[in-house]
């Protein structure tokens, strides 16, 4: 018997086929070392996967140059939301600065206008008497018990004026010579060149809560003392 030479699996065309579609350049080169099929055949072959790898690589190029484009769309958008973002903190930034500058400066004034007490020589105890009178009801008219009027005796007052914003308050009852104290704070309501008033807000400890507005004078320390449905009487500085 006559020895045949086996063919390899490269060799074959089954196995020229599959390089064609796995790896075409080797089986290309081996489609055209082996001779496999007319030469007609192999032309068609090799036109077609010329074909194939121009069309991949116009595509590719189109990919790339869409991802370009999408790409420095991206940055001008993202550098332009920057830019937005930064100049948004800037103002932001600027308004809170100029808000942190501004607001200590106010709350301090607007403090210090409630909370600072009167000078050295505005402190002091004033007294005034308040004269008998028919307490008012609500709407200001004469209050009426048992068809009587309810009337309050004379009292005495005597504010004591301290630092820190601090008031006391004696009331003597000139009738029965009974007293009642209170304890509260005062501030000041206005203050012009010659004329302050300041508003006396104190309690007994028991449930009375009365307040006062005191109007004095700068120069003679005399003034005028309001309270609430009573009448006002007249107050002046101890010496």
């Amino acid at each position: 018997m006559e020895n045949q030479t086996e063919l390899k699996w490269y060799q074959k065309p089954t196995g020229v086929i599959i390089l064609l579609i796995f790896f075409f350049p080797v089986g290309l080169y081996l489609m055209w070392k082996n001779e496999l099929w007319t030469k007609q055949t192999r032309w068609i072959v090799t036109g077609v996967l010329a074909l194939v790898v121009i069309a991949n690589a116009g595509n590719d190029k189109n990919s790339n140059s869409n991802s370009g484009i999408g790409s420095d769309s991206k940055i001008t958008t993202s550098n332009t939301l920057s830019a937005n973002d930064a100049q948004q903190n800037k103002n932001i930034n600027s308004n809170q600065e100029s808000t942190n500058n501004s607001s200590p400066n106010e709350s301090e004034k607007i403090s210090a206008d409630k909370t600072k007490g009167l000078s050295a020589e505005l402190l002091g105890n004033y007294h005034g008497n308040q004269p008998s009178y028919f307490m008012k009801n609500q709407y200001g008219d004469d209050m009426v018990i048992n068809g009587n009027k309810v009337s309050v005796p004379s009292i005495d007052y005597k504010f004591l004026i301290k630092e820190n914003s601090i008031v006391s308050l004696q009331q003597i009852n000139l009738d029965d010579n009974s007293r009642v104290y209170y304890d509260g704070t005062y501030k000041i309501i206005s203050e012009e060149s010659t004329i302050i008033k300041i508003e006396c807000t104190l309690s007994d400890g028991q449930g009375s809560k009365p307040t006062y507005l005191l109007t004095i004078n700068k120069s003679d320390k005399k003034g005028i003392c309001t309270g609430n449905n009573e009448p006002e009487f007249n107050i002046e500085k101890n010496k």
